[in-house]
């Protein structure tokens, strides 16, 4: 946990429940390259991703997106980073949704998007 993070805990800031704008900056799909989506951190995967809770579902190639792993870009650019500003992340989806389990395996990456609280 990084000096940052550990900060943000004693003043009594979290990135969980925070609302976020991401804006996909690019990505593999065209139709949602540029746009913004609203949506909420539900859970911190580790230090450097988070699960994100889609307000509405994205589509791309025909798959319906509620929720997305973000990870983050650069080393020492976690998400308590989002108190002070904007994180570059990588967007992802779980490719098999019966598994419990995430890694990187099951993960696969669709966007980069530039993330910060609303």
């Amino acid at each position: 946990m990084s000096i940052l993070s550990k900060l943000m805990k004693s003043i009594g800031w979290h990135p969980v429940g925070q609302s976020v704008l991401l804006k996909i900056d690019d990505s593999v799909s065209e139709e949602i390259k540029g746009i913004q989506i609203v949506g909420m951190i539900s859970n911190l995967i580790n230090k450097n991703s988070a699960l994100i809770t889609l307000e509405n579902p994205l589509v791309i190639n025909d798959k319906v997106i509620n929720n997305c792993i973000a990870i983050c870009r650069h080393d020492g650019y976690d998400f308590f980073w989002l108190y002070f500003g904007f994180i570059a992340a990588d967007l992802a989806y779980v490719q098999d949704s019966s598994e419990n389990k995430i890694d990187d395996s099951s993960l696969v990456r669709f966007a980069i998007a530039s993330i910060k609280t609303l």
